[in-house]
Formats: structure tokens, C-alpha cells, sequence
């Protein structure tokens, strides 16, 4: 258990950091791969699982029957947990400059209005600018992605529109009106990781002029994939049938051969691999929860002497709570979305492999130093000092696919 997530019965019961699970209603999961733990634990609401958890802080081994209920995954987090309420986030990160952080980890159906209620915090402690942050965002509804924009544009902008073989040119429909935060100063972070709906999120943004994108070029995933469910099956299919393209008519989709495809930042901070751990690490301390966990520890202590090693007390993984999203009957949403980069959940991932690297202890603190050139880009906007806006761009036509020569 890397933590236990916000508002579910893990973190109400009392389960803790670094909490192992060795069995699963009495069969040991030893040997069986995450996602079939995964698919073993989760289930219909109200129903019954027992979970074996190995605490290694006290070297202690109890049986734990839980109730399984839905649980409403957090896709906007802060820079740092509130001191005071530690589930929630506090979305400051500059409070004497007035600037707010909002690091987006998926698009879901959810995402915006998380997002809405972060810039609603950061107004309410001062906020002046918000820094945008979609490193290693594979990306998740379209639907998501185009609200999302509309936050910060005009009514009348474009955010996307889709082309393909056999389907007519589609075009994201209109707002009733503006978005709420039109003048809210904004910086969006973005890496080699952000793909799909985050591409479409930071190059909407960019065409607009409407953000300055930091970081390095994105994945570079333009491709409107479909799920269709066969018939007389639950099996679905995932097939691609459209492209994107960003306003200025951008389409950058990572082909092989490609020169240029992604949405290029307009302040380039490229990152080497230890970095890119470092920051992972970072996000992955500020995001453990454990006082609740704590004060409930007491209480598993006394349960077990009183009633037999009984303890409620529920787990969750990082990694598959934090992207993965279905509801508790299994099924599938049948909608258009900005699909995730990656072949597949079972499949090895070269680039997971890279950043699983065990961090070197002897460099230098750490330091998110993207996330510095984001903040100090919007201090100077915000004394004056420097207008936040992208560079003039180049009058030439586009190239190939809509590239513009730039």
C-alpha cells in the first residue's frame, strides 16, 4: 500500500503506508499479477472481501473483513497536503506571490469540476495566476479535455475538431458563454509523458495564446480511438477512427519518421531520466496520507485483542487507483475519448522500466527544477516585470498534416 486514497473505507479504517496484502479471501497472491489482485479485491457494492495484511512497522500479520463501496478517484491535486486537514490539498504554492498549482493526473468525468473548485480555493486564499501542471498525463475523456479549456477561453474559440476517412469533420460545440477565467494568468507544464487530451488541453491553450506551455515536447497521440462493444459479448473493441486537430489546424501525432510532433513548449526545461524520478518521488511523498491511518493503528491494536484479530481496515495501490476508473458492475462507458498512450495494462512498459530506476542518494536535493522555471516565470509576470505570453508566431504556411514551419 503506497497510500490509502481520500474519502474511502482504507483511509476511514485505518490502513497505513507500506501495508501489505498477502491474501485475498484466505488465497495467497503471491506470484499473481497487480491488475488480477486488483480485479480480486474490487466488486459489486455492499459486498463482503477478506483481506491478510502484514503491518511491518510492529511485524504483525491480521485478517481483515471489508465492505467494499464506490470510491471517487482525486484526478486534481495540489502541491502539497493541507497542515490542517491532511485530505485535503492545498492548492498555494506561492501564497506571498499569489500563485496556485493544480497538477492534473487523468481526464475524467469528474476532472473539471475538481478542477473548477481548486481555482474556486486558490481565488478565495489570493490567488492571482495558476500554474497548470499535465506532466505524465496520458490523457482520458475528450469530453473532459474540451470543458477544461473552456474554462480559460473565449466562447467563440476553437478547442478541436476531428477528421476522418469516413467521418465528417467534427467540431467541438460552443459554451453558452465565456469561460469564468478568461484573465486568469496561466502557465501549463507539460513533458514527454503528457499525451492525448492533455495534448489537446496544452495546445488548445497555446494556439489561443492564451497559456505559456513549459517543459518538453509531449507524447504526440492525435488519434480518435472508439470502444464497441461486439455483439453477444462483453468484449470490447478499441478502434481508431479520426484524427485530432488543435485550432490552428496542428495535427502532431507521432509518426515514424516525424521531425516534429507533440505540442512543443514555448520555454523548453528538458529533463534527463533521473530527474523525471525525482519528480515522481516527490509527488508520490506529498500524496501519502497516513495521520488519519495512525490515530486508527491504536484501534486495530485493541480490536484484535478484544475480538480476534478482527480489524477493518481496507488497502489501495497507487498506481491502479490513481488511473484507473470503473464503475462497480464492471461496465464500460461507450464514449469518444482521448485515449491513454500505451499498447496495454499487461503489457511491459519501456518507459515505467526507466523511471523505476532506484533513486541516486547522492545528488543533490531534490528540486522539481520544471516546476521552478513555472514559478518563477509567473512571478515576473505577476510584478510586472514580464508579460506571460507565448512567442510571436511565424506567418509561414503550414506543412505537412497542418504543421505550421515555426
Amino acid at each position: 500500500v503506497v497510500t490509502p486514497l481520500e474519502d474511502t473505507p482504507a483511509y476511514r479504517a485505518g490502513v497505513l503506508p507500506d501495508d501489505e496484502i498477502t491474501h485475498v479471501n484466505g488465497e495467497s497472491i503471491e506470484g499473481i499479477t497487480l491488475n488480477k489482485v486488483v480485479q480480486t479485491i474490487t466488486g459489486p457494492m455492499n459486498t463482503n472481501v477478506t483481506l491478510t495484511i502484514y503491518r511491518p512497522s510492529n511485524k504483525k500479520t491480521f485478517d481483515v473483513p471489508l465492505v467494499r463501496a464506490r470510491v471517487e478517484l482525486i484526478s486534481v491535486k495540489g502541491f502539497e497536503r493541507d497542515k490542517d486537514d491532511p485530505e485535503r490539498w492545498d492548492f498555494m504554492i506561492d501564497p506571498d506571490m499569489g500563485i496556485g498549482y493544480a497538477r492534473v493526473n487523468s481526464f475524467q468525468e469528474n476532472t473539471v469540476e475538481q478542477l473548477r473548485s481548486a481555482i474556486e480555493d486558490v481565488e478565495r486564499n489570493g490567488g492571482k495566476g495558476l500554474i497548470l501542471d499535465l506532466r505524465f498525463n496520458p490523457g482520458g475523456l475528450m469530453k473532459a479535455a474540451i470543458e477544461m479549456c473552456q474554462l480559460f477561453l473565449k466562447r467563440d474559440d476553437l478547442v478541436v475538431s476531428t477528421r476522418g476517412l469516413n467521418d465528417p469533420q467534427w467540431r467541438n460545440p460552443r459554451p453558452l458563454r465565456d469561460g469564468p477565467y478568461t484573465s486568469l494568468p496561466l502557465v501549463v507544464l507539460v513533458n514527454e509523458y503528457s499525451a492525448s487530451a492533455s495534448e489537446i488541453v496544452s495546445g488548445a491553450l497555446q494556439d489561443h495564446e492564451r497559456a505559456i506551455i513549459v517543459g518538453d515536447r509531449t507524447f504526440g497521440k492525435f488519434s480518435v480511438q472508439k470502444l464497441m462493444q461486439l455483439s453477444g459479448s462483453t468484449t470490447h473493441l478499441k478502434l481508431t477512427t479520426a484524427r485530432y486537430y488543435l485550432p490552428s489546424g496542428r495535427w502532431l501525432h507521432h509518426e515514424e519518421g516525424a521531425t516534429e510532433w507533440g505540442v512543443g513548449p514555448d520555454t523548453a526545461y528538458e529533463t534527463v531520466p533521473k530527474e523525471l524520478i525525482t519528480i515522481q518521488q516527490m509527488w508520490r511523498e506529498q500524496s501519502i496520507l497516513g495521520r488519519a491511518g495512525e490515530a486508527a493503528d491504536d484501534k486495530v491494536e485493541r480490536d484484535k485483542d478484544e475480538d480476534g484479530d478482527k480489524a477493518d481496515v481496507a488497502a489501495g495501490d497507487d498506481k491502479a487507483n490513481d488511473t484507473k476508473v470503473a464503475d462497480a458492475d464492471g461496465k464500460i462507458a461507450d464514449e469518444q475519448d482521448a485515449d491513454e498512450a500505451g499498447d496495454g495494462d499487461d503489457e511491459e512498459d519501456e518507459d515505467e522500466d526507466r523511471l523505476a530506476l532506484e533513486k541516486d542518494e547522492t545528488e543533490l536535493p531534490d528540486v522539481d527544477l520544471q516546476l521552478e522555471s513555472a514559478i518563477l516565470l509567473m512571478r515576473l509576470h505577476l510584478i510586472g516585470e514580464k508579460e506571460l505570453r507565448v512567442a510571436a508566431r511565424s506567418a509561414a504556411p503550414a506543412g505537412p498534416g497542418g504543421v505550421r514551419n515555426r
